[in-house]
């Protein structure tokens, strides 16, 4: 964990319960077109070595610094 998500929780920034399952931020991308399997990823994280482009997440991770409440 970064010393910024810590400093979040400590000042309540984000609840601590918040996972990333609530986060607007959660994307869905498909595994490929041969394949139906789902790989759960984060939008504000780009990341080059996934196929979907964006860093491939766990929804029960606790939620990052960026997270905000799924409307």
């Amino acid at each position: 964990m970064d010393e910024l998500s810590m400093l979040c929780m400590v000042t309540d920034l984000i609840p601590k319960d918040a996972t990333c399952r609530t986060c607007k931020h959660r994307g869905r991308a498909k595994l490929n077109c041969y394949s139906n399997k789902v790989i759960q990823c984060c939008t504000m994280k780009p990341s080059k070595r996934s196929n979907s482009g964006y860093k491939t997440i766990k929804v029960t991770d606790r939620a990052c610094y960026m997270y905000k409440k799924e409307d």
